[in-house]
């Protein structure tokens, strides 16, 4: 399926993406995936409370560039990434990938290929 466009949706209390395919219909999928972003593994103890209702993976095997290891921390929706990357940084804690647009993710995590129509 060649994607013109892509937005994510909440559709009935589930995340979901409206995706507008090259033969221009409209399609809901589930993305098979979900929001996340990282904080240094080391951070995590500081701001687990903070981190209460998502999923934290702590033996991700993400490191920094710096070779620092990572905890990968996953939301039900999109925009709870910017809200508690904001909570997590004010409290001084650097956040990793945390700008990545979740259907930009989506796209280069599933190997969808953005197509651009012609003029």
């Amino acid at each position: 399926m060649k994607i013109l466009d892509a937005k994510w949706v909440k559709e009935e209390g589930e995340l979901k993406l409206l995706v507008v395919t090259h033969d221009k219909k409209f399609k809901l999928i589930d993305p098979r995936m979900n929001p996340y972003f990282f904080i240094k593994k080391q951070d995590y103890w500081d701001v687990k409370w903070m981190l209460k209702g998502t999923e934290v993976e702590t033996d991700s095997g993400a490191e920094t560039l710096d070779g620092v290891p990572v905890v990968k921390i996953s939301v039900d929706f999109p925009d709870q990434v910017r809200s508690l990357r904001d909570k997590l940084e004010s409290k001084g804690i650097d956040t990793f990938e945390s700008d990545i647009p979740f259907v930009k993710r989506w796209m280069t995590v599933s190997y969808t290929h953005l197509t651009l129509p012609t003029n």
